[in-house]
């Protein structure tokens, strides 16, 4: 495509912002006890998650945001009228729950912005 096109990475990148919005994504994980089952760490998730549902609000670092959408599918997927989404799940293989976050961002709104804001709803 850069050939064809006869433009740089870069400014492929920069159109395709242009045309869609830059989106960031982020991921981290949080360490759970050790000495739960998967089956305790499951029960323990879905109770958390439970208690958020469709027009709930809750603070931010852009103030508060209500949730548009909910999925549980494979873990828990939360839509916020903010235009982020945050999704939970537990990994099967070590004691620990994956969080991610994707929320529409620009290239003065850096990565770290995210985690910040993920991290705030989980406090």
């Amino acid at each position: 495509m850069i050939l064809s096109k006869g433009k740089s990475l870069e400014e492929l990148s920069d159109e395709q912002d242009k045309l869609l919005g830059r989106f960031v994504f982020e991921k981290t994980k949080v360490k759970l006890d050790e000495s739960l089952s998967h089956a305790q760490l499951v029960s323990k998730m879905k109770n958390l998650c439970a208690g958020y549902n469709v027009g709930d609000t809750f603070g931010t670092p852009f103030g508060k945001c209500a949730i548009t959408a909910k999925k549980d599918i494979d873990g828990y997927k939360f839509w916020l009228d903010n235009g982020m989404w945050i999704g939970f799940r537990l990994s099967g293989t070590e004691p620990v729950a994956r969080i991610y976050a994707e929320r529409e961002g620009t290239y003065e709104t850096p990565e770290a912005d995210l985690e910040k804001d993920v991290n705030t709803l989980l406090d």
